[in-house]
């Protein structure tokens, strides 16, 4: 039996995101996806147009390599591939395989099910502080303090990262997704359930605020779009449900929402002095003031290397009282720091790009309530804030495949759009109704 050049390329989206549990400094990780592109040429027959990204986006790419060769280093054209590979190859991947409106719903489900399971391991860490990724690829991750560090007694787990919050902000996207996926079912199906149930305990237990913050607003805002009447509906039927549990464990949920919200009470520190009281270092909690304090310390180290910064290698550090600083926890300075205004330009352009591309997007797939822009969207913005708290890195790689993503839903209503323009027109209409 033949296969359809159409199915081979959808399988090799799906194993694209598959490599994604693969931590990102293991070389051969890039050598696959370079493997699967190499396939999706051949099955394309040649090079298509949109193997080279809009002119705002290119930039990005563009600078991100100026201002490597700036301060050139040991590693430095292979740290440059390994880039180029993430960015613009995993696209041309996921644009040539995801080419119709069920290609594209089928490569959401394989996403969904893939960090469900992904979930079960990072559940399973939380809990037992075993790591699958380190002891499968025999690497050292250092755990027991700053972000790795145990909260309240549970292991802030790393997954296939190497620091605990890149691993919640990347589930919280799979989690936004698996809501679109599951608020948009007309039936319901109790894997998607279980998926979204999943995806999104792991996430929480990252227990970082600033990933519970971003999880927990873009999923309301995703329930909100469903309509009130939908929404009125769950609340209720959620309300009889946990009624009882409430009665029966309200001393354990007393004292759960009581260290959720000392968990967040020493952000307060940053305004208000009197809220140092509620930092507390045991438990890994300490006051947001640091990262404002380092706006200052970096354009310091920055300012007679502004334009190009200090290179990929260099290391920051700084001392804080009798404490060595030696991380950027803050995305816009890490570039900042390592390539200058260049590099911090371009990933800005890189942003404006997606924020723009979201929102052109023309009609939709006839989703019954939340649109894949409108959650696309949510990602994005709640992103962009949240890389205000940590630097990008395995979380990055997964936002460049979800705007990738993002320009095949694109392409796919325009192709819709040029062969049904009534059909589509009137079903749009009718979403909601």
């Amino acid at each position: 039996m033949k296969i359809k050049t159409s199915v081979i390329k959808e399988f090799l989206v799906i194993v694209l995101f598959a490599t994604q549990m693969m931590p990102r400094n293991i070389g051969y990780k890039y050598a696959i996806i370079s493997v699967i592109f190499l396939l999706a040429l051949l099955l394309d027959r040649g090079v298509k147009t949109y193997i080279i990204p809009d002119f705002l986006c290119l930039i990005y790419p563009i600078t991100y390599v100026i201002a490597g060769f700036a301060h050139p280093y040991s590693s430095m054209i292979e740290q440059m591939v390994y880039f180029l590979i993430s960015f613009i190859l995993a696209r041309y991947i996921i644009l040539s395989g995801v080419s119709s409106k069920q290609s594209f719903e089928r490569v959401i489900s394989w996403i969904i099910v893939l960090f469900a399971a992904y979930s079960v391991l990072g559940i399973i860490e939380a809990f037992t502080k075993f790591n699958l990724f380190d002891s499968f690829f025999n690497r050292y991750v250092a755990t027991g303090y700053a972000a790795n560090s145990m909260r309240y007694g549970i292991m802030r787990g790393h997954g296939v990262c190497t620091i605990s919050i890149n691993n919640g902000i990347l589930t919280s996207m799979i989690w936004a997704i698996s809501a679109y996926r599951v608020f948009n079912k007309k039936s319901r199906n109790t894997l998607w359930i279980l998926c979204y149930i999943l995806i999104g305990l792991n996430s929480l237990l990252s227990l970082s605020r600033a990933v519970i913050a971003y999880a927990i607003i873009v999923q309301c805002l995703i329930v909100i779009k469903c309509g009130y009447k939908w929404l009125v509906k769950r609340i209720a039927i959620g309300g009889v449900i946990l009624a009882p549990i409430v009665l029966l464990l309200q001393n354990r949920l007393s004292q759960f929402f009581s260290a959720i919200v000392q968990m967040f009470l020493p952000l307060l520190a940053v305004f208000d002095s009197s809220f140092y009281q509620y930092v507390n270092a045991s438990e890994g909690i300490g006051s947001f003031g640091q990262r404002i304090d380092l706006w200052g310390y970096v354009f310091k180290a920055i300012k007679n290397k502004i334009l190009f910064g200090w290179g990929y290698t260099a290391e920051f550090s700084v001392m804080i009282g009798n404490f060595r600083k030696t991380s950027i926890e803050v995305h816009w300075l890490l570039l900042l720091f390592q390539a200058g205004m260049v590099g911090m330009v371009g990933f800005i352009c890189y942003q404006i790009w997606s924020l723009k591309k979201i929102r052109n997007i023309k009609g939709n797939l006839n989703e019954r309530r939340v649109s894949f822009p409108y959650t696309m969207m949510l990602i994005a913005v709640g992103y962009f804030f949240v890389l205000f708290t940590c630097a990008g890195f395995e979380d990055l790689q997964m936002f460049y495949l979800l705007m990738a993503l993002t320009e095949a839903y694109e392409v796919i209503c325009l192709d819709s759009n040029r062969r049904f323009p009534n059909e589509i027109s009137v079903l749009n209409n009718g979403i909601d109704k």
